[in-house]
């Protein structure tokens, strides 16, 4: 194989990107703003999930075996975040969306490739 031959881990890595891009952005959230519509419980919330989600992302780019797992987990819960709110008009929440997206999309396409393999 040549260097250049992607692998399966090689996209999952990818989504380490979207991953601890999601953990900076939620972590953030905990910060305190001038004006926010967002309660205070919800912006805690998603500072532990950006926590999670940094802790995810390194994992994954260190090749530790849950890390798959655990970004599936973090992605899916960044997801319904985003979802939830979009619905409120919360802020943050159309790329809240695109992060969790590409995130589960390239684990799932590194995790199917190398099911495949």
């Amino acid at each position: 194989m040549s260097s250049r031959t992607v692998t399966p881990t090689k996209v999952a890595r990818w989504a380490a990107l979207p991953t601890l891009l999601m953990g900076l952005m939620n972590v953030g959230a905990a910060l305190p703003a001038a004006e926010t519509d967002t309660p205070v419980g919800v912006n805690l919330a998603c500072a532990v999930v950006g926590l999670a989600g940094l802790i995810a992302g390194i994992a994954l780019l260190r090749g530790v075996s849950w890390a798959r797992a655990a970004v599936v987990a973090v992605g899916a819960l960044n997801l319904i975040g985003a979802v939830v709110a979009l619905i409120a008009g919360w802020e943050g929440a159309p790329i809240g969306l695109v992060l969790s997206v590409a995130a589960l999309v390239l684990i799932g396409v590194g995790s199917r490739s190398r099911s495949a393999a």
